[in-house]
């Protein structure tokens, strides 16, 4: 999505029900996600006169979801302060998550987040400029607006609506991708270097667990997994998931 801008800005525009300007492309990350167990890029931060847009994909139950959208808006906002922006020029900061679970069980299809209250007074609003979304593509939700309903389908489950224009081109765009040589090595070294990373942790965790107590068995495991995330083999957030798998098996 992040080599397309006008498709970004598209579905950007239909999360959250607005027309926005034209968006220039910050960057695009090469992190592979699954749609209809197809995997694509899909992490984006962009950005026009009035706000910074960071859009992601995520496909497995994360505990810390608040604590990474105030991470990823406070990089946007050293990002527009090293362009020299003062804290008044400053555009709005929008998060968004693409999610493929609920993370709150209520089967909303979107949670937005755009105001922290007082404690003392609810009535006063601290306004730190950032909006928060947080959509859920696995959604029951009757009713829903059908742009909405048919892009988490697609996304859920690789329905495409025939008669969706910006359905029938991100699936279009997700076919290109697949045929793409670059695109298709990149995939597969992912999948070699996930298996591979975990067999690795646990199997020096587990055998350091043997000769010297499962405690630091473990620890040695986790260390292992600690440098492939500082290899880049591995996300930050992947590392995360693999160590607590760790410390639940050991």
């Amino acid at each position: 999505m992040g080599s397309n801008p006008d498709l970004c800005k598209r579905v950007i525009e239909r999360l959250l029900n607005i027309k926005i300007k034209d968006l220039e492309m910050v960057s695009s990350e090469e992190t592979i996600v699954q749609i209809n167990n197809r995997g694509i890029r899909c992490d984006v931060l962009a950005y026009n006169s009035d706000s910074y847009f960071e859009v992601e994909m995520q496909t497995y139950d994360e505990t810390h979801l608040g604590k990474r959208m105030e991470y990823y808006a406070s990089l946007i906002e050293t990002l527009a302060s090293e362009k020299g922006e003062s804290y008044d020029d400053i555009p709005l900061r929008v998060i968004i998550f693409i999610c493929t679970y609920d993370p709150y069980n209520k089967g909303w299809a979107h949670y937005p987040f755009s105001a922290r209250r007082c404690d003392r007074d609810p009535e006063i609003i601290l306004d730190t400029g950032t909006s928060m979304h947080i959509f859920n593509t696995a959604t029951r939700e009757p009713n829903l607006p059908p742009e909405l309903a048919n892009f988490c389908s697609y996304v859920q489950n690789g329905i495409v609506e025939k008669t969706d224009e910006l359905v029938n081109e991100l699936n279009s765009a997700v076919d290109k991708a697949l045929y793409d040589e670059d695109w298709v090595r990149l995939v597969n070294r992912y999948d070699f270097d996930m298996i591979n990373a975990e067999h690795r942790g646990r199997r020096e965790g587990r055998e350091e667990g043997i000769a010297e107590g499962l405690a630091e068995g473990l620890e040695i495991g986790i260390r292992s997994i600690q440098d492939l995330v500082a290899q880049g083999i591995l996300t930050s957030e992947q590392g995360a998931e693999r160590i607590e798998r760790m410390k639940v098996e050991a």
